[in-house]
C-alpha cells in the first residue's frame, strides 16, 4: 500500500514535469537581467541627475561671472591707471650744480622721466646721452663721469651742489644722503677728493624769482638764500655769481652754521694764491717789511662777484687795507688811514700804484678832520647843528693832499676841498633847489662863476683835480683874487637830479655777471639803453661755436631776449683770451681813472683790431662824459677823452652803477 502510494506520487511528478516546462532557470536569469537593467537604469538616472545638478551648479557661477566681470575690469583699469600714474609722475627732482646745472625728474621707482639742462655747459655734459627711463644711479654715474672728462670737475674745481626736492620729506632726506655718498665714491674712483654740498629744498615763488633774476638754478638760489640768512653782511648779487667751488670756500671761511645743508670734503684752493703770497703782494706794494707790521688780519671774502683776500695791517700809525684778487694777485683796492689822530682821513685808490708814488703823508703835517670841517662850516656860514649827511674823505692827487667834504643844510648841498696842510679852501660847490636860496659869497661873484666854469673845463680836459687847481690859481692871480679863495658853481638842479631816490637799476657789473653765468665765454659788447619804464642792457656774447644776442631788463632783472646761434668768431682770439684782462677789470680801470666811484660804464665793447684786442666804450659821471680805449693785453689806455658840461649822468644814469 505504501509502495503503491509512493509509486503514484512519482508518476504524478513525472507527469507534471512533462506537462509544465522548467522555466525556473529562465525565470532566475530574467530576474537577474531585470536587476541589472534596473541597476543600469538607476545608474543612468543617477548620472543624469548628477549631470543636471552639475549643469545647474555650473549655471549659477556663470550668472555671477556676468556680474563680477565688469567689476574686475574696473579694478584692472583703476590699478593699471595707478601703476601708470606712479610710473609717469614726478616723485622728486634732483639737481646737480657745478657750473653745468642739470635737473633730473624721477618717478617712484627712481627712473628718469625728464632731463632739464639749465645752461649751455649742461648741454655739453649731456651730449648725445638719452637718459629717459634710465635708473637714477646709472644716470648720476654717467653725468659725473662726463663732468670730470670735460674738466668741469677737477683738482682745481672739486665742488658740487646736490639738491633734492621730493614730495616725501623723509624719502628726500634719504635720497640726498645716498646721492652725496655715491658722488663722493664716484669722484674718489676718478682720483678726485670731492667737496660736496647737499640739501633738500622745496621750490617756492621767492626762490624761483631769485633763480630767474640771477640766471641760476633754484638749488643754488636756495643755498645762497640760506647763507645770507646766516650772514646778512653779504650781498645776494655778489654771492649768486660765484662758482659752487668759490661758494663752498666762502661758507668754509666764514664758518657759517647752515643746519639745512650737509657738507663733506674741503673745497679746492689750488687755483688761489694763498694767504702768504697775498700778504707779500700787499707788503711789497706798501713798501714795508713784515717785521714793521702789527695787527695783521687776512680774510678770504667775496666782493662784486670776485673772491678776494682782504688784508688789514698797521705800520707806524697808519692803517693799511688791501683787496687782492684771490686768483690772479691783482690789487683791486687799497686804503691808507692816517690813524695818528683817530680821524678817518683815508687815502683810497684802486689799481697798482704804490704808496710811495702817491707821496705817503707824514702825520704831523695835517690839520685834523674836525678843523677842516669847521673851516667849511664857517665859510658856508652854517653851524654844525644845522648840518646833515656829512661826509669827509682824505684825498691825495699827485702828492697834493686835501679833505673832500660834503654836507647838506636844508635843501642846499655843499661840497668843499680843504688843503690838508694849510687849511685853505681850494674849491667849493653849492647846489641849491631854487634861485631864491642863492647866497652871494663876495663882490666878485660874477668873476667867481666865470672862474668856476674855467676850472670845470680844465678838469674835464686834464681829468685830474691837480690840473684844475693849478688853472684855478692862475685865473685867480689874473683877477687879483687871493689864491686860497675858492671859486663857486651855483647850478640849479635839473628835474632828473631830484630823482636820485628812484628805484635803483641792475648794475653794469651784475648784468655782465648774469650773462656770463648763463652763457659762459666772453661778452663781446654790452650797452645800457635808457628807458624810464623798461631800461635794458643789450649786447652779445660769444664762446666756441656759438653766439648769443641778449636783452636784460635792468628794472626786473630778467632776460627779455636770449637768441643763441652758431658762430666761429671765438676761434680768432681763443689763444689770446688767457693773456687778456677781463671786461670787468677794464671797467674797474675806467672807474679808477675817473676818480669817481659812481662812474657808470654805459657801453663797453671788445674789438679785435689788427690782431690787437681792445676794450672801447663810454662812461659817465656827474657833468662829464668819457670815451676810452684800453689795450686788453697790457691794460694800458690808448684813448682817454673827457668832455665836461655833459648832463647825461644826471638825466639818465644817476640810479645805476
Amino acid at each position: 500500500m505504501k509502495q503503491t502510494n509512493q509509486l503514484i506520487r512519482n508518476r504524478l511528478k513525472r507527469a507534471v514535469e512533462t506537462t509544465a516546462p522548467d522555466v525556473l532557470p529562465h525565470l532566475l536569469t530574467a530576474i537577474e537581467e531585470k536587476g541589472v537593467l534596473k541597476m543600469n537604469t538607476n545608474d543612468s538616472l543617477n548620472t543624469a541627475k548628477k549631470d543636471s545638478t552639475a549643469r545647474k551648479r555650473k549655471a549659477k557661477p556663470r550668472r555671477w561671472l556676468m556680474i563680477a566681470a565688469p567689476i574686475a575690469a574696473v579694478l584692472v583699469l583703476v590699478l593699471g591707471s595707478w601703476f601708470g600714474f606712479a610710473n609717469y609722475t614726478t616723485d622728486a627732482v634732483v639737481a646737480f650744480d657745478v657750473n653745468p646745472s642739470i635737473e633730473l625728474s624721477v618717478n617712484r621707482a627712481e627712473k628718469i622721466l625728464k632731463v632739464n639742462s639749465r645752461n649751455s655747459e649742461a648741454h655739453e655734459i649731456i651730449g648725445d646721452m638719452d637718459l629717459k627711463g634710465v635708473n637714477l644711479d646709472v644716470a648720476v654715474n654717467a653725468l659725473i663721469g662726463s663732468m670730470v672728462q670735460k674738466g668741469y670737475i677737477s683738482d682745481l674745481n672739486n665742488s658740487i651742489l646736490i639738491t633734492v626736492n621730493s614730495k616725501d620729506a623723509e624719502k628726500g632726506e634719504q635720497l640726498q644722503k645716498r646721492l652725496a655718498a655715491n658722488v663722493d665714491s664716484l669722484l674718489k674712483g676718478l682720483s678726485i677728493d670731492g667737496a660736496i654740498l647737499s640739501q633738500t629744498a622745496a621750490a617756492d615763488d621767492d626762490t624761483n624769482e631769485l633763480a630767474d633774476r640771477f640766471a641760476i638754478s633754484p638749488g643754488k638760489a636756495a643755498i645762497v638764500k640760506l647763507l645770507l640768512e646766516e650772514d646778512p653782511s653779504l650781498e645776494y648779487g655778489d654771492v649768486a655769481v660765484l662758482s659752487i667751488n668759490d661758494l663752498k670756500i666762502l661758507i668754509e671761511g666764514r664758518e657759517v652754521g647752515m643746519s639745512k645743508v650737509r657738507s663733506s670734503g674741503e673745497a679746492s684752493k689750488k687755483g688761489y694764491l694763498g694767504a702768504d703770497q697775498a700778504k707779500e703782494i700787499a707788503f711789497r706794494h706798501a713798501e714795508v717789511s713784515e717785521s714793521e707790521v702789527t695787527g695783521l688780519k687776512i680774510e678770504l671774502d667775496s666782493d662784486d662777484g670776485e673772491m678776494v683776500y682782504e688784508i688789514d695791517f698797521y705800520v707806524k700809525g697808519f692803517e693799511y687795507e688791501y683787496e687782492i684778487h684771490a686768483k690772479n694777485g691783482r690789487i683791486l683796492d687799497f686804503d691808507i688811514d692816517d690813524d695818528f689822530n683817530n680821524d678817518d682821513n683815508d687815502k683810497k685808490t684802486e689799481g697798482n700804484k704804490p704808496p710811495s708814488e702817491v707821496s705817503k703823508p707824514s702825520s704831523d703835517e695835517y690839520i685834523s678832520r674836525a678843523a677842516a670841517e669847521n673851516i667849511a662850516f664857517k665859510h658856508a656860514n652854517v653851524s654844525r647843528d644845522q648840518v646833515r649827511e656829512l661826509e669827509i674823505d682824505f684825498e691825495n692827487d699827485d702828492g697834493k693832499r686835501y679833505f673832500e667834504i660834503e654836507f647838506e643844510v636844508g635843501r642846499t648841498e655843499y661840497e668843499y676841498e680843504i688843503d690838508a696842510i694849510s687849511g685853505k679852501i681850494l674849491d667849493f660847490d653849492i647846489d641849491k633847489d631854487n634861485d631864491d636860496d642863492n647866497r652871494t659869497h663876495n663882490a666878485n661873484q660874477s668873476t667867481s662863476k666865470e672862474t668856476a666854469r674855467n676850472t670845470t673845463k680844465s678838469k674835464a680836459q686834464e681829468s685830474t683835480k691837480a690840473t684844475a687847481k693849478a688853472t684855478e690859481k692862475e685865473t685867480a692871480k689874473s683877477t687879483g683874487k687871493e689864491s686860497g679863495k675858492a671859486t663857486t658853481k651855483e647850478t640849479e638842479k635839473t628835474p632828473a637830479a631830484t630823482e636820485a631816490k628812484t628805484e635803483a637799476r641792475l648794475s653794469a657789473k651784475s648784468a655782465r655777471s648774469m650773462v656770463l653765468n648763463k652763457f659762459g665765454g666772453i661778452i663781446e659788447k654790452i650797452e645800457y639803453n635808457y628807458d624810464g619804464k623798461n631800461p635794458l642792457y643789450k649786447g652779445e656774447a660769444v664762446k666756441k661755436g656759438s653766439r648769443v644776442v641778449f636783452e636784460l631788463n635792468a628794472r626786473t632783472y630778467s632776460f627779455k631776449k636770449w637768441d643763441v646761434g652758431n658762430d666761429n668768431d671765438w676761434d680768432k682770439w681763443a689763444n689770446t683770451i688767457s693773456r687778456m684782462i677781463s671786461m670787468d677789470e677794464a671797467a674797474r680801470k675806467v672807474i679808477s681813472k675817473s676818480g669817481q666811484n659812481y662812474t657808470f660804464i654805459q657801453k663797453i665793447e671788445f674789438n679785435w683790431d689788427d690782431e690787437k684786442p681792445l676794450y672801447q666804450g663810454e662812461a659817465f659821471y656827474r657833468g662829464y662824459k668819457i670815451s676810452f680805449e684800453i689795450n686788453a693785453l697790457s691794460g694800458s689806455f690808448h684813448k682817454w677823452d673827457v668832455d665836461g658840461g655833459d648832463e647825461t649822468w644826471t638825466e639818465k644814469y644817476h640810479n645805476v652803477r
